[in-house]
């Protein structure tokens, strides 16, 4: 994160490590054992089979529990696979706008009017975007190269249109197309077998690019995750009035697990298919009954909740 002097009359950010937001401030718990939310706290949520159903992409289950926490003072920051393009229309259901990342941690999109001036690649309709490396030409080269080299069989975000996109998940064109607009990150389907899976994720380990499987598709990435921008948005925060950050994490696909794992409280939302990730070793899980914004808005409840029940 690229921090620039602070606005006038405004705290100085004090960044944070990933040391420090994995030391796990002492989490309150209740009667029955549960977590709870402790302020100053921040709430970070995928979007695709978390906040949004995963077949019609509403949030509508959810918006009371979102309301809830606006009105402690909490900021909601989507943290998801979605593009910038496709996320800016989903920051409508906040009431105020709040930092989000997009592309699996790819572009970490600041508004211009954020307390703690940044420095972002670039500006777009009331954003700073900053763009982790090594950017989308650089990853669409890779992909190109490993995939011709080895033979493999996938098909991209990139080589495909906006109505094939479509037919893959569900949008309307307009939004197809907003999912088309990549700056970090490539989403691909893949076609062909497990063993030339691994194969495709050594090579693009040796070019410095990783792979990580969501809710629908795989996604070419670099070195970074969900994790590492949320420590970066934390950062913003972390100033002299917001100190001992607590950190809740909301997710239910594969690229959520580095989240979840690197947050104070880790939410594991049933996803689509009745399953939950597994949150193995972490001090804090919580599973939720529900899934998608149902689920969102059980595990947001239970922890505004002083006795824990939902």
């Amino acid at each position: 994160m690229r921090f620039s002097r602070p606005r006038e009359n405004l705290p100085a950010v004090t960044p944070v490590t990933p040391t420090d937001i994995n030391r796990r401030p002492s989490c309150p718990a209740t009667d029955t054992g549960e977590p709870r939310l402790r302020l100053p706290a921040l709430v970070f949520t995928d979007l695709d089979g978390t906040l949004l159903d995963h077949d019609s992409y509403s949030a509508g289950a959810a918006l009371d529990a979102l309301r809830k926490l606006e009105a402690h003072g909490v900021p909601v920051i989507m943290n998801t696979s979605k593009t910038f393009a496709e996320t800016l229309e989903y920051q409508a259901l906040l009431q105020a706008p709040a930092p989000f990342i997009a592309e699996n941690g790819g572009v970490i999109c600041v508004p211009e009017d954020f307390p703690v001036a940044v420095e972002g690649d670039r500006q777009e309709r009331g954003y700073r975007l900053l763009i982790q490396p090594p950017g989308i030409e650089a990853v669409v080269a890779g992909v190109q190269r490993i995939g011709a080299g080895l033979g493999l069989r996938f098909s991209t975000f990139h080589e495909r249109d906006a109505a094939w996109v479509a037919r893959q998940t569900g949008l309307d064109r307009h939004h197809a197309e907003l999912a088309r607009r990549r700056l970090g990150s490539l989403p691909l389907r893949w076609d062909d077998t497990g063993e030339k899976l691994t194969s495709f994720q050594e090579a693009l380990a040796s070019e410095g690019l990783g792979l990580l499987r969501g809710g629908r598709f795989h996604h070419v990435v670099g070195r970074w995750d969900k994790a590492s921008s949320m420590r970066q948005v934390v950062a913003l925060y972390a100033s002299p009035g917001w100190s001992g950050i607590q950190c809740i994490a909301l997710g239910d696909s594969p690229n959520d697990e580095t989240m979840l794992a690197a947050a104070d409280v880790a939410v594991a939302v049933r996803d689509h298919r009745g399953q939950h990730l597994s949150l193995a070793g972490h001090p804090h899980p919580v599973f939720t009954l529900s899934s998608g914004p149902a689920g969102w808005s059980e595990a947001v409840t239970m922890l505004l909740r002083p006795d824990g029940t939902s």
